[in-house]
């Protein structure tokens, strides 16, 4: 038999719903993350450390493997021991890709973190986004997206990534010294980062008695080798070859990293969709110029002020129309756009006039990974603190 709900129970139940019922210090978050080699890997073992930083007790349950060489964690055994005596009832954040949000652990606050570049969301991602009690993305545009694709019945928080300031900064030593102007793009090869168009519009800025250098950093470890082969031919039999670096292996740490960045004098990143870029930030926390496409996830930390910005015009279909979404369109426009800012960058180093990019390093003092860190905290909080005040108000509506 069901006891009447009587106006002193409600109230009882009102005032336990009104309670802080999480406390990420006390109570901590169950963290679900890749920890390898991929941009969800790096931003998940980052936002991990960070947390760990700030005090908050977090069980890691990684989504594949854990490579511990991204990070230089001491803590990330222990973050793994914590399985064995986890609370089911704390806040459950999966990192992942919208489509892949179904599994959570504990029967706590569901939220899924995403990182995605494209404005439209397919059924099944949709579907995987309605079953949490909260979205967290890292940008105000990914937001925007959500809405309008109709997320606009859970709560949708900003978490912004981040950068490591200890690794990568103006203090860095170089890998190599180039005589040259360096133009570098770290990211794997792909139509979607621009690699193609940033080529053209190297052959169009300079000709091989320029002393300029392009480097690209481009493998990707989601294709063979093989069928690399294909995709870089056109930067092999360019007329710009002998101008050119191609660094397909994978660079051994995030310091390597750092020290082929810290060779470079401009990060160039003509994407056509972003869903967030940590090697942009990365070059901006480094004090290097950066030349990049205005679009998507970009929008949120690139400004003219720390970076020299391709204007996008019109957006187009992403993929051939193999998938949903558009993406930005790089027309004659961008070309010449990027052409432009290419010689600009080569003429103020070779006049003496390119300087540390101080408003990149105070861009980057903004987004370190324990402000990253900070945000997720936040969001957990305002999503928690809803369900609190759904609870309160069915309680109310009992009296």
């Amino acid at each position: 038999i069901t006891p009447a709900i009587t106006p002193a129970i409600a109230a009882a139940a009102f005032a336990a719903a009104a309670r802080p019922t999480w406390v990420a210090a006390r109570d901590g978050l169950l963290l679900q993350t890749a920890h390898t080699r991929t941009g969800y890997g790096v931003a998940g073992s980052h936002l991990l450390g960070a947390l760990q930083r700030r005090g908050v007790p977090v069980p890691l349950f990684p989504i594949g493997g854990v490579d511990p060489s991204i990070t230089e964690n001491p803590q990330l055994g222990e973050a793994i021991a914590r399985q064995d005596r986890v609370r089911g009832d704390i806040p459950s954040v999966r990192i992942s890709h919208a489509f892949d949000l179904a599994q959570h652990v504990g029967r706590g606050p569901r939220l899924g973190y995403i990182i995605f570049e494209l404005d439209t969301f397919t059924p099944r991602e949709l579907h995987h986004l309605r079953q949490q009690d909260g979205v967290l993305v890292c940008t105000e545009w990914a937001r925007q997206v959500c809405l309008q694709n109709g997320l606009t019945d859970i709560p949708v928080e900003v978490v912004p990534l981040g950068v490591a300031r200890a690794v990568f900064h103006e203090q860095v030593t170089p890998a190599r010294r180039w005589p040259d102007t360096v133009f570098l793009q770290v990211g794997k090869l792909e139509t979607r980062k621009g690699q193609l168009e940033l080529l053209r519009a190297f052959e169009a800025a300079f000709s091989p008695k320029d002393p300029v250098r392009l480097v690209l950093a481009c493998g990707n470890p989601f294709i063979s080798r093989e069928a690399l082969a294909a995709p870089l031919r056109p930067f092999r039999q360019s007329p710009m070859a002998s101008r050119s670096t191609l660094i397909t292996s994978e660079l051994a740490s995030l310091r390597d990293v750092a020290a082929r960045m810290a060779g470079a004098d401009c990060g160039v990143f003509p994407v056509r969709a972003e869903g967030w870029n940590l090697e942009a930030l990365e070059m901006l926390s480094m004090g290097k110029a950066v030349i990049a496409s205005h679009c998507t996830a970009h929008t949120e930390y690139l400004t003219p002020a720390n970076a020299r910005l391709v204007q996008v015009d019109q957006l187009e279909v992403a993929h051939g129309g193999r998938a949903p979404g558009r993406g930005a369109a790089g027309g004659a426009s961008q070309h010449e756009q990027l052409v432009t800012h290419l010689r600009a960058v080569h003429a103020a180093r070779r006049d003496g006039r390119l300087e540390v990019n101080r408003e990149g390093i105070a861009t980057a003092e903004r987004y370190r990974w324990e402000d990253a860190a900070d945000a997720l905290l936040r969001g957990v909080q305002a999503v928690v603190s809803g369900l609190a005040r759904c609870r309160a108000t069915r309680c109310r509506a009992t009296r």
